[in-house]
């Protein structure tokens, strides 16, 4: 049997959680959490909810990213070698793919990353066409997802993207704010874009920055640091990221994005996009 708990630890290998989506940060409860699930009664609604974190079951509290309110609930679950989820959201979000979208994250975590052999979940009629779609099989009362149907349901094209940090002379990091309209708009990132067909990932880089902020450099003013790999809800990104100290010109917005030069203590303190996240702790170990 599988500890499905095993994944719990505060760092290193075993910090798993929170899982993030586009609109959900999923992680087990808090005690505030509890306190909240109690009070709006959706922990009645899941069989076992309260218990939880015994090995055997693992309660995930669904909240919005956007105002952290608590959307939702999860519980894996096992018996007698039987895998089992339960799920519910808060009545004035149904309809809105709050559901699909957690739904998703649970089920590549479960059977993809725990090794789960298929994973059974009870649900009312309404969800039938959902969990078709999702690729469940067997009455919806009862249906069932096998790890293979998880990996075509979580099939994405991957996307070359390069980065790279620019370094002032006063040791600050570039970040520019993604303008409205674009996907993420309002987040803040490390310069670069997508690689042409063509192009190596220093290339674009240099286009880019020539593009975006009107500066010039070479490919060997870029000094290798690290990669991200993430995957969004219809794409999976792989971003190598680079360092750069020297360029000619002065760094404008050529595209009317806000700009910001940060000193590394301060770089929490801007929202970006889950991709970027895990870098500031290795900018925070190189500076």
């Amino acid at each position: 049997m599988i500890d499905l708990t095993m994944d719990l630890g505060e760092d290193g290998c075993s910090a798993v959680f929170p899982l993030q989506t586009a609109r959900l940060r999923i992680a087990p409860p808090t005690p505030a959490d509890r306190s909240a699930f109690a009070a709006t009664g959706l922990g009645d609604l899941i069989p076992g909810f309260a218990d939880g974190e015994d090995g055997q079951s693992l309660p995930l509290c669904l909240h919005r990213t956007g105002d952290d309110r608590l959307a939702g609930l999860m519980s894996l679950s096992a018996e007698d070698g039987v895998y089992s989820l339960s799920a519910v959201i808060a009545e004035d979000l149904r309809g809105q793919g709050y559901g699909t979208e957690a739904l998703r994250a649970i089920l590549e975590y479960a059977l993809l990353t725990l090794h789960i052999p298929a994973l059974t979940v009870t649900a009312p009629a309404r969800a039938e066409t959902l969990l078709q779609r999702l690729g469940f099989t067997g009455a919806v009362t009862q249906a069932t997802i096998t790890a293979d149907a998880v990996r075509r349901l979580t099939a994405r094209k991957m996307v070359l993207v390069s980065a790279v940090v620019l370094v002032d002379a006063d040791n600050r990091i570039l970040l520019q704010q993604r303008p409205p309209g674009k996907q993420l708009a309002g987040l803040w990132e490390f310069p670069g874009g997508k690689v042409d067909p063509g192009e190596t990932p220093e290339q674009a880089l240099v286009r880019e920055l020539q593009e975006e902020l009107g500066i010039d450099t070479r490919n060997s003013c870029l000094a290798p640091l690290t990669f991200a790999s993430h995957s969004y809800d219809d794409f999976h990104l792989l971003m190598p990221v680079y360092v750069c100290r020297n360029w000619q010109g002065q760094v404008r917005g050529q595209e009317g994005q806000a700009l910001a030069w940060v000193p590394v203590r301060k770089l929490r303190e801007y929202p970006m996009p889950p991709a970027d996240i895990p870098l500031i702790p290795i900018l925070e170990m190189w500076l």
